[in-house]
């Protein structure tokens, strides 16, 4: 290993390295030290049975292409018969409530945030149109 980085010119660290390292950390604290990132939306959470994170589902049940496998199915995580009505969809939602929550929560969030706005394909809302350059601004 010690070749492998002598050789593109990587220095190791050494114990007193790390010794002063840990010195200057208890003293003056780490940046950024609590970066929070908001988790999976879409596909990933899916895979992992998992909400969308602040994002709302797109549909009770989804349906997806992937690849050789064809079309998946994936229903709501922890969505059953007995719960079914309290599952509403982006479409139902609306832009605004899910605009507004994304707002929200920029104030506890270190790192960017991104959504996907959904208008159904009947009439237009008078607020928001569709192709509308929509950008949330993060203030302190």
């Amino acid at each position: 290993m010690r070749r492998l980085f002598a050789k593109s010119y990587i220095q190791l660290p050494t114990q007193e390295d790390w010794r002063a390292l840990a010195e200057s950390v208890k003293r003056h604290g780490l940046y950024n030290q609590n970066l929070q990132a908001v988790p999976p939306t879409g596909s990933i959470s899916y895979i992992n049975h998992l909400t969308s994170s602040i994002h709302p589902i797109v549909s009770r049940i989804e349906i997806r292409k992937e690849g050789k496998t064809g079309r998946v199915y994936y229903p709501a995580p922890y969505m059953t018969n007995e719960n079914l009505d309290y599952y509403q969809d982006a479409y139902e939602i609306g832009p605004e409530k899910i605009i507004d929550t994304y707002a929200a929560a920029t104030r506890h969030v270190d790192q960017g945030l991104s959504l996907t706005l959904f208008f159904r394909d009947t009439g237009h809302h008078a607020r928001y149109q569709p192709g509308a350059n929509l950008r949330l601004e993060k203030r302190h």
